[in-house]
């Protein structure tokens, strides 16, 4: 599950800044504090779905927890939120 994390916020990192580096000659450039926001923007469902699904099973509401985030997750996907 670690491995798994470390992988998508390696890959989403490395599709924000070396692109964002593309524009940074243009008039379409993205600061850097932008470019931080892109990349945290964008793990909040992802990442509230994985910690959820590595709690321990002994976790009270662990069912709970990992429904609301695939809830949650979903309606990201849904209606861009």
């Amino acid at each position: 599950m670690i491995i798994a994390i470390f992988v998508v916020t390696l890959s989403r990192a490395a599709a924000i800044y070396p692109l964002s580096a593309l524009f940074s000659k243009s008039k379409l450039k993205i600061e850097l504090k932008h470019q931080h926001i892109l990349f945290w923007g964008g793990l909040r469902g992802s990442l509230a779905l994985a910690l959820a699904l590595g709690l321990p099973p002994e976790i009270a509401y662990r069912k709970q927890i990992i429904t609301a985030a695939s809830a949650w997750l979903l309606l990201l996907f849904l209606f861009r939120i």
